[in-house]
């Protein structure tokens, strides 16, 4: 099977805690779109100074010149205690967008020094359900620098707003752990001997922001979905949607990434699975593995579940998980919502059941995603079987 590229972010793993964070925090939204062409951002230059932003403590506005446009948003931290956590530090504002759909999302960036990873210094940005960024919480990209000197504009096109979401949340993040500096090995001497004493935040990167700019393409209404009810074709209810979910005809029906495969006879109780191989050089990491498309049929409930296992000779631990994806348009097109009802494994041996008895579909939805991941925990190969899979009209 081809290597395919999933239309949506897998942003269960990466995120969770970050989402998790921001969404308890009230938020006062800045902007409503009346026009095309126009900044959502209230103050994306930082010429007002913190007006409509929530500034954190160690990122700090400066003014490099006298002349206009010399204000900035310096990101710069202290270094992450060695707890083994993720240290983030960020700027945020609200934006509840009204009736726009797609966007143009653009900022200016400037390197002071470099860090060891990329991920260091980014801006995140994440959909809400209501308008004051507390409902829910999808994330929906990042802009990220390349490591050049110099100022340089950042910017992705055509983002699309997650399904029923009112407002987005921008975030200037600063990796804590991830912004250590690149250093030759004297000035790793240095720094080290400085550190001794204090936490320097000369051991970690810093840059500049300024000049960010989210523009609606166009003030769309809500493309018609049917009701629930009135399909022309009915999707039976108490039995399994899915097409080939034993893998008894190979992986077809399923769209696959280039680690999953389809594994003949692993063990006589499952003969053909789905074999997920999960490799790491760095860290943790979780990505797509399997999915498939379908109609929802107007439904509103439906019951979802498989069977995991992990190989014995797996050098690392890891996991998977199950969701769906919710589609605005048939075909699994249009806007999306990630369902947060997902089911993973245990750590444990042998095949294990997961199961997800009562799942709600949103409002505005014509297909689904049934979508499988795997993980790794660290460093080495992570190796996982599934099989037996369902998904069920209720």
């Amino acid at each position: 099977m081809d290597k395919i590229k999933f239309n949506y972010p897998m942003c269960g793993f990466c995120f969770a805690i970050l989402v998790g964070a921001l969404i308890n925090l009230a938020y006062a939204p800045t902007s409503l779109a009346q026009s095309s062409n126009e900044n959502l951002v209230q103050n994306g230059d930082f010429e007002q100074g913190t007006v409509a932003w929530i500034l954190h403590p160690d990122m700090k506005l400066v003014r490099t010149s006298n002349q206009q446009g010399a204000h900035h948003v310096l990101s710069r931290s202290s270094p992450a205690p060695d707890d083994g956590y993720t240290h983030e530090v960020h700027t945020s504002q609200c934006i509840n967008f009204g009736d726009a759909r797609k966007f143009s999302l653009s900022a200016e960036f400037s390197y002071l020094e470099y860090p060891r990873e990329s991920s260091a210094h980014r801006l995140n940005f994440i959909w809400f359900d209501d308008n004051k960024c507390a409902g829910g919480g999808q994330f929906g990209g990042y802009l990220e620098p390349k490591q050049k000197q110099g100022w340089q504009t950042l910017k992705l096109d055509n983002i699309q707003s997650a399904l029923n979401s009112h407002s987005l949340l921008i975030t200037v993040t600063q990796n804590r752990r991830a912004s250590i500096r690149k250093l030759n090995v004297f000035q790793r001497a240095f720094y080290w001997n400085k550190s001794f004493f204090t936490h320097s935040m000369d051991l970690l990167s810093s840059g500049y922001w300024d000049n960010i700019s989210l523009v609606p393409k166009g003030i769309d209404k809500v493309i018609g979905v049917k009701a629930r009810g009135t399909y022309s074709f009915e999707i039976p209810v108490g039995i399994n949607l899915l097409k080939n979910p034993d893998f008894d005809q190979g992986a077809s029906a399923w769209q696959l990434d280039s680690n999953t495969h389809w594994d003949a006879d692993k063990y006589k109780e499952h003969v053909g699975s789905l074999r997920v191989v999960r490799q790491s050089i760095k860290g943790s990491s979780g990505s797509g593995a399997f999915e498939q498309c379908l109609e929802t049929g107007g439904h509103s409930k439906f019951e979802l579940g498989g069977y995991f296992m992990r190989d014995a000779n797996s050098t690392q631990t890891g996991s998977g998980r199950l969701r769906v994806v919710w589609f605005e348009l048939p075909d699994c097109k249009g806007r999306h919502r990630i369902s947060q009802q997902n089911v993973d494994p245990q750590r444990v041996d042998g095949w294990q059941h997961l199961h997800i008895a009562n799942l709600p579909a949103p409002e505005n939805v014509s297909s689904m995603m049934f979508d499988g991941i795997g993980s790794i925990d660290g460093v080495g190969e992570f190796i996982g079987y599934w099989d037996n899979l369902y998904l069920i009209a209720k």
